[in-house]
């Protein structure tokens, strides 16, 4: 559902023009890791759009491994968007789920 919305959302660029940066989204792998749901639902999926090395758990080198957060990050442009893992307590925006 929520790829389905950023489609809708990005032809019309007025979301993603004050979106530029990196966005949380509910994915985690929290419980599990590599094993990713929505904790807003609960529901686990295994499309992806990571771009490689990611995820990576990696916590910028830090060998304790604590990105189990699922966030939207833009590269240069708002053509490219694409998945990373990043540490849960970092302060990005957010999008919500919500029934239209």
């Amino acid at each position: 559902m929520l790829i389905k919305f950023f489609n809708i959302i990005s032809k019309k660029n007025t979301f993603l023009d004050q979106a530029v940066g990196s966005t949380w989204t509910s994915g985690t792998d929290l419980a599990k890791e590599g094993e990713w749901m929505w904790m807003s639902t609960g529901q686990s999926f295994t499309f992806n759009d990571f771009v490689a090395p990611q995820p990576d758990n990696n916590n910028n080198g830090n060998a304790c491994g604590t990105e189990d957060c699922l966030a939207l990050a833009f590269s240069g442009s708002l053509q490219c968007m694409y998945w990373i893992d990043s540490q849960c307590t970092v302060k990005y925006r957010f999008l919500c789920e919500t029934k239209i």
